[in-house]
């Protein structure tokens, strides 16, 4: 049951309904997502969601939506300058090299595919399309300003365009979705990561 810190249930509201879709989503994936299971978390009947969505597909449109949003807005304050995990721009660039290979394993394919299915779902709905857009916007301005703050610390190649950089970092995680609609895969992404790595390192111009 979707509850407050405070252990009192939500108000049932759009926002509380697609928190609590999310979770759903995360754990079970769309194939198993089930809006009985939503009412029942919830403490309300089917009927009542929908009076606040359409039908099943606009929840779990609109819960991506927001999944999406939540990976922007949490990657924003990951990235910001004050971030005390990151004393240095070396420490944000090896945590590129981290996270894109954590996200390169089959674990986080549901994580990775979020951002695929929040674009193909929006098609329809220019205001769902719109978030989406924004969402992208605050990924590419995080990262942007740290490979900006690279080149100005000499880490990363000043000569390299910074958008250009930013989305060829940002595609890594939604190529990859490439790999999970092949049926006929096999083994797991060492390689695909190694070449990776390769590529990314080649910007960096602080090992001579």
């Amino acid at each position: 049951m979707a509850m407050a810190d405070s252990g009192e249930r939500l108000p049932l509201t759009r926002d509380s309904i697609l928190s609590e879709a999310v979770e759903i989503l995360k754990t079970h994936g769309i194939a198993g997502f089930r809006l009985k299971d939503l009412a029942s978390n919830m403490g309300v009947t089917i009927p009542t969601l929908y009076r606040y969505f359409e039908d099943r597909e606009d929840i779990v449109t609109s819960a991506y939506v927001r999944a999406l949003q939540v990976q922007a807005e949490d990657l924003d304050v990951l990235l910001s300058d004050d971030n005390p995990a990151f004393t240095s721009m070396l420490d944000i660039y090896d945590f590129f090299e981290l996270i894109i290979g954590l996200t390169a394993t089959s674990d986080l394919r549901e994580h990775r595919l979020v951002r695929l299915r929040a674009m193909a779902a929006t098609s329809h709905d220019e205001h769902l399309r719109r978030e989406v857009s924004e969402s992208f916007q605050i990924m590419d301005n995080a990262v942007m300003r740290v490979i900006e703050r690279g080149q100005r610390e000499g880490i990363i190649d000043p000569t390299v365009d910074a958008g250009s950089l930013s989305l060829l970092l940002r595609s890594v995680a939604l190529g990859l979705a490439l790999w999970d609609f092949d049926p006929g895969r096999e083994g797991d992404l060492t390689d695909y990561w190694s070449v990776v790595s390769r590529a990314f390192g080649a910007f960096r111009v602080d090992r001579g």
